[in-house]
C-alpha cells in the first residue's frame, strides 16, 4: 500500500535529482547512515524536534512534525533513509502509516551523540556543532542530529 508512494518519491527525487542539479550521495554512505540511525532509534519515541536552521525552501519537515511518534523501523530505499513511524496519527494521509523520508543529498548525514561510529572516514571524528540543522530528542534521553552543510538535504513526513 505504501510502496507506490515511496516509488513515486524515489522517482521524483532519486532519478530527477541529477537533472535538477541536486547532488546525490553514494549508496554505501546511505547504508552507513541508515545503520547508525537504525541501531539507536528503533523503538524510541520522538520527544523533541528542534529545527536549528530552516533553509529557504522549507526542506525540513515543511510544517508537519513527527513529535510524539515512535520509530518502528529504519531502512533504505535507493538513496532515501526511511523511518517508519507509529500508527497513532489521526489525520489523513498519515492515519494509515507515516514515514520520515530523508534524502541526504551531497552533504547531509545523521549522527547520534557519543556514538564512536559517527565520524568522517577521511577527516576523523566530526564536531557535533558544525552544520547541525535538525535535532530530534528520543525517549532514551539522547539526541539524533541531522547535519547538512549546504542545505541540499530534505526531511519530510510522508503518509499513505
Amino acid at each position: 500500500m505504501a510502496l507506490p508512494l515511496l516509488e513515486l518519491l524515489i522517482s521524483l527525487w532519486g532519478t530527477n535529482a541529477k537533472k535538477k542539479g541536486t547532488p546525490i550521495p553514494e549508496l554505501p554512505e546511505v547504508e552507513a547512515i541508515t545503520s547508525v540511525v537504525a541501531r539507536h532509534c528503533i523503538g524510541q519515541t520522538i520527544t523533541m524536534v528542534d529545527i536549528v536552521r530552516q533553509p529557504a525552501n522549507n526542506a525540513y519537515f515543511g510544517g508537519v512534525s513527527p513529535l510524539g511518534t515512535s520509530i518502528k523501523r529504519v531502512y533504505r530505499r535507493g538513496k532515501h533513509v526511511l523511518m517508519e513511524l507509529s500508527h497513532d496519527w489521526t489525520l489523513p494521509p498519515y492515519d494509515k502509516g507515516a514515514w520520515i523520508n530523508c534524502h541526504n543529498a551531497m552533504t547531509g548525514y545523521w549522527d547520534y551523540e557519543d556514538d564512536p561510529w559517527c565520524f568522517d572516514y577521511v577527516e576523523g571524528p566530526r564536531d557535533s556543532s558544525d552544520h547541525v540543522r535538525v535535532r530530534m530528542g528520543l525517549s532514551n534521553g539522547r539526541v539524533l542530529r541531522f547535519h547538512d552543510a549546504r542545505f541540499f538535504g530534505r526531511l519530510t513526513v510522508v503518509g499513505n
